[in-house]
């Protein structure tokens, strides 16, 4: 199950009911419970969370403030000489613009994030991110050739 990060029973209390299925529109900031009160997902407005017996799903309007216009960034200037290698093995040498707008919380943050984008936009290199940043966190010098392994969880 998806972790509760939308408060159900908030949802519920403001959803309509269809047999089975809780269905609410969510605005702005959800509530949260005790557990993930340190928690603070966003979500755009509109934003559509189902519940069946089976599965809960979670549908986002389209982004319509979207920059197309930002500079797709380069993966030398974007990743130290270490961290390159999982990039050029597969011949990317730059970032789209969707792997460049989430570039700064998938690889200088860890912070949590969900990147919804269509199929082939490139979300498999957001997540190399996301990985090469857990290394850079373990790394045991700065040329990134060794990594304290037995600090991993």
């Amino acid at each position: 199950r998806i972790p509760d990060l939308l408060n159900i029973e908030a949802l519920r209390r403001g959803g309509e009911q269809h047999g089975r299925k809780s269905t609410a529109m969510i605005g702005g900031l959800a509530g949260l419970g005790p557990a993930q009160s340190h928690l603070r997902p966003k979500v755009p407005k509109g934003t559509i969370r189902s519940e069946t017996d089976m599965y809960e799903q979670i549908q986002f309007p389209p982004c319509d403030t979207y920059n197309k216009t930002m500079k797709e960034l380069d993966v030398v200037e974007a990743f130290p000489a270490w961290a390159r290698n999982g990039f050029s093995v597969a011949g990317v040498k730059r970032l789209n613009p969707m792997q460049t707008h989430v570039h700064h919380s998938a690889y200088e943050t860890d912070d949590n994030m969900l990147v919804c984008a269509p199929t082939g936009a490139g979300k498999t290199n957001v997540a190399l991110m996301a990985i090469l940043r857990v290394l850079d966190n373990y790394k045991s010098n700065a040329a990134g050739e060794s990594f304290k392994y037995d600090d991993f969880k």
